[in-house]
């Protein structure tokens, strides 16, 4: 691990550097962990889940690397191939062949009933992460961006098929994609992810770890470092796409910005400009009011009535469906004696009027937000199927009561945990990074193997 730091594949200063800000994205930000990490039922559960992925990654060492390892001396020629002949021949891949060292092992020497069992395992995980990442990627684009281009009028049946469309563009993406992979250096899918996260998610991370430590960033500072920051990251992926790495032999003719600077330190200096950069043009600029920052940074987690607010809002807009429309209008906001807030808050279903006595005013306009009259009535055959195939489904019995939607705010908004959860989970912590950190040590330092 502690290679060379200008001419390695892996120099060390920039794996501590330029990992890092994929790492804090990736478990941290990206919406695939996220997802998984909101479906917990408290806070507890949350971190403990974290904390359980953190020992499964020790494994990969032992499942994956070790693998590999035991393939490249079996098949010395095959697996280690530096021809280009002999490398197409193998794996019609010109640039290596290390990305079939685990199927080789699976299909050489387990047993019949064991190629079954792995073979089905492997694809099992295969599909667990593509539907992972298809449905945070229709996610994002339905809510973030479909509703926002229709103004916030879609209707639930139209951000379904709106999602399963862009499902299906991101497949054929996904397959179009493959020839450029298959270019990496050496044919190696991990420098591959782990090259394109280096380009692409530093900024995020920089961003993500700035609005939770520092009260004073804002809408401003926040989004043009990070479009920054994304362009510099954008401009050096085209750039690595225009120019790639020469084969085994060949002179190496690329811009010494592409050949002499690792995709590591690259993600270090876009990491490092993206926080500068947001904190000079929140500087520059008017901050947040404190009471938009209840709950959102580390310092004011725990000041539960504004959250409250937030939350009931994400309420009655995420979950209501049907019975609490699809839109809601957050009214002007009133100031009372003390600046914070608002009486009461007004939620209104299409049974009637509720009344939730803590937050602000929100208010649904569901005439303008109703269902379509055809989609509330008892449809034919043809309709059913594409429901059915669409994953919809019109059942609008279920209503959320005030009392309900007063009872998840309460839910949603506890981060307590009692003192054995804590203890607990603060002992994990500790022994996972000591484990960390011992692996560290044996595995990156070659005398301690001579």
């Amino acid at each position: 691990m502690w290679r060379d730091p200008i001419d390695s594949d892996m120099p060390w200063p920039g794996f501590f550097l330029g990992q890092m800000p994929a790492s804090l994205w990736y478990w941290c930000a990206d919406q695939v962990i996220v997802q998984r990490s909101l479906a917990a039922k408290d806070l507890a559960n949350a971190k403990g889940g974290s904390l359980l992925a953190g020992y499964f990654k020790i494994l990969p060492l032992f499942m994956i690397i070790m693998p590999g390892m035991i393939a490249r001396v079996l098949w010395p020629d095959e697996i280690a191939c530096v021809d280009e002949a002999v490398c197409e021949a193998v794996c019609q891949s010109a640039t290596g062949c290390t990305n079939v060292a685990y199927p080789r092992l699976v299909m050489r020497l387990l047993p019949v009933g064991l190629k079954g069992l792995m073979l089905a395992v492997m694809l099992s995980a295969l599909m667990s992460s593509l539907t992972s990442i298809f449905n945070s990627g229709a996610t994002i684009f339905t809510i973030d961006i479909w509703k926002k281009i229709r103004k916030d009028r879609a209707t639930e049946r139209e951000l379904m098929v709106v999602g399963r469309i862009f499902v299906l563009i991101l497949v054929i993406i996904s397959i179009l994609w493959i020839p450029i992979i298959a270019r990496t250096p050496g044919g190696q899918l991990w420098h591959y992810i782990q090259e394109i996260s280096g380009y692409l998610t530093p900024p995020i991370a920089a961003v993500f770890l700035l609005a939770i430590m520092w009260g004073r960033l804002n809408e401003q500072g926040s989004f043009w470092s990070l479009m920054i920051g994304l362009l510099g990251g954008v401009i050096r992926f085209v750039l690595i796409i225009i120019y790639p790495d020469p084969t085994c032999g060949e002179e190496d003719t690329r811009p010494a910005i592409i050949a002499n600077v690792h995709y590591f330190y690259v993600a270090t200096i876009l990491f490092w400009l993206t926080i500068f950069l947001a904190v000079g043009i929140s500087l520059l600029t008017k901050p947040m009011p404190k009471e938009r920052l209840a709950g959102l940074t580390y310092w004011t987690r725990h000041r539960k009535d504004e959250v409250a607010e937030v939350v009931l809002n994400n309420i009655v807009k995420y979950t209501g469906t049907e019975n609490l429309a699809y839109d809601i209008h957050m009214s002007e906001m009133k100031n009372n004696h003390n600046g914070t807030g608002v009486d009461k808050a007004n939620v209104k279903t299409q049974a009637g009027e509720a009344d939730v006595s803590n937050g602000k005013v929100y208010e649904l306009d569901v005439e303008s937000t109703k269902p379509d009259n055809d989609e509330g009535q008892s449809s034919g055959g043809c309709r059913k199927a594409y429901d059915w195939v669409c994953g919809y489904s019109s059942n609008t019995e279920d209503q959320m009561t005030a009392e309900e939607i007063k009872a998840m705010e309460a839910k949603l908004t506890d981060i307590s945990q009692t003192k054995e959860q804590t203890t607990i989970l603060n002992v994990n912590l500790v022994v996972i990074s000591i484990v960390g950190l011992v692996f560290c040590i044996v595995f990156g330092f070659d005398f301690l193997w001579v």
